[in-house]
């Protein structure tokens, strides 16, 4: 309309002033940003103004909570030292648990009870380390503005029931020496020492020769768990002898991994017929 029209020339008229060189100046702060706008004469400089095609503003892109997650891992995860097995606990996180329920779901639009309920739904041990990414996650998006809220903060972390853990009963230890007479001798004699000393698995690992004093016969267990862990325990000159017997100064005896020395002895025990047992 033609009010309309006269409304906009004396706004801009507001912002236009004939500078000492007699050239005509068009100058406003527009987002932040003071812009510029020079001409001979008014009605040119007026023509540039109308010329101009005003600015779209950038829509903010809409990002569901699996491509946050990805980027999140990839930006401030995965540039880390991480070891292999890390990474494919990464993976399976973001592939096989959140990339099926949120690859499609806009973060802004998700609540604590669609993370709640998401987390009860997966099993204990995943739900804890899907509990502790998504807090680290949404910490960040919140830092970064990508959400207007930590709702990570509000989560309740899911609680593993403690299985009562069962030693080997009289005919299962029958069983399980039987079968040790026929396994590698120092799977053996890694058996024998958790058995015997009564030593948790990295304990055992940690076991050197000279740990084992011979004028007393006693040997210092290495405590793993706690500072104050370590012990020395009394033990016969045979079972010296037997834990000595190949053995090289200043080595460790068995020099295997946590995991190795696990699989070593499930698999000892399931040939003796007994599951759902390990070292501990």
């Amino acid at each position: 309309s033609e009010d309309s029209k006269k409304g906009e020339f004396e706004d801009d008229m507001k912002y236009i002033r004939k500078r000492k060189d007699n050239r005509w100046q068009y100058s406003r702060v527009v987002d932040g940003v003071r812009k510029y706008i020079y001409a001979k004469t008014l009605k040119e400089l007026l023509e540039k103004k109308k010329a101009e095609k005003p600015q779209k503003k950038e829509k903010p892109k809409i990002i569901s909570l699996y491509e946050w997650s990805v980027q999140y891992y990839k930006n401030f995860r995965e540039n880390k030292k991480l070891s292999l097995k890390t990474k494919e606990e990464y993976q399976n996180l973001l592939n096989r648990h959140l990339k099926p329920v949120f690859e499609e779901k806009e973060i802004t639009k998700i609540t604590v009870l669609d993370l709640q309920n998401f987390l009860n739904t997966r099993p204990v041990r995943i739900a804890e380390k899907l509990f502790q990414f998504l807090a680290a996650a949404y910490k960040k998006a919140y830092a970064l503005g990508i959400v207007k809220s930590n709702i990570a903060e509000f989560l309740e972390k899911p609680k593993q029931e403690k299985k009562k853990k069962m030693p080997l009963t009289l005919e299962e230890q029958k069983a399980f020496l039987k079968i040790l007479e026929s396994v590698d001798p120092l799977v053996k004699k890694y058996c024998m020492f958790c058995l015997v000393l009564g030593a948790r698995r990295n304990e055992a690992l940690a076991f050197m020769p000279e740990d084992i004093d011979l004028k007393n016969s006693t040997i210092r267990i290495n405590g793993t768990k706690t500072s104050n862990a370590e012990r020395t325990i009394r033990i016969t000159k045979a079972m010296v002898n037997y834990l000595l017997e190949g053995t090289e100064p200043k080595k460790k005896v068995f020099n295997w991994n946590s995991k190795t020395a696990y699989d070593k002895v499930v698999e000892a025990l399931e040939s003796a017929g007994i599951k759902g047992k390990s070292t501990h």
